[in-house]
């Protein structure tokens, strides 16, 4: 209910809805398939965040079933569980493996919960390439036509790009498609 927010995240399902407490899904494997045909589709994360500064992100190694609103209301149910189709035994028991986060809102945890499970496992200068490649975009100029491609052509491509005015630089280069060379 409101006074306990309200649930995003989880991923694409059949008769889906946002927020998620307003859909309902039965206990069931949480694996990618065709959203058609089965209950959970092709884009799906481990990661479910309320409205109310609160994450729930659920390890990989989890052999993760969820459930919204099976049997009552207002309820997000998350067990780990085998099976014999999704979920092969590996050990004698299931293990639920998660994390549960806060932070004063749900803006805040979501800037802090992405830029640590995007960037985590990185190296330093793996880190560096990626920070620049988004500060500094690389922009691709091939222009339509082959007789098009000369310098005067590329500059004022260029110039054009740098007045839009949501870059302060970047890269460009020139890709010729196959047909030009």
């Amino acid at each position: 209910g409101e006074q306990y927010g309200h649930w995003y995240g989880g991923g694409r399902t059949l008769g889906m809805a946002w927020p998620v407490q307003l859909g309902r899904v039965d206990m069931s494997p949480f694996i990618t398939g065709h959203v058609g045909r089965h209950r959970w589709g092709s884009v799906l994360g481990r990661y479910f965040i309320n409205s109310k500064g609160v994450a729930i992100t659920v390890h990989s190694n989890t052999p993760l079933h969820v459930s919204i609103n099976a049997g009552r209301d207002n309820r997000l149910c998350i067990k780990a569980s085998h099976d014999d189709f999704a979920y092969r035994r590996t050990a004698d028991l299931p293990v639920l493996n998660y994390t549960i986060c806060s932070a004063r809102n749900m803006k805040t945890l979501h800037t802090a919960l992405s830029e640590k499970m995007l960037w985590d496992g990185l190296k330093a200068s793996d880190t560096e390439i990626i920070n620049s490649l988004l500060t500094e975009p690389v922009w691709q100029l091939a222009p339509p036509r082959k007789e098009l491609l000369n310098e005067s052509t590329m500059v004022n491509y260029t110039e054009d790009i740098i007045a839009l005015g949501f870059i302060k630089q970047g890269k460009a280069i020139t890709a010729l498609p196959k047909s030009y060379c």
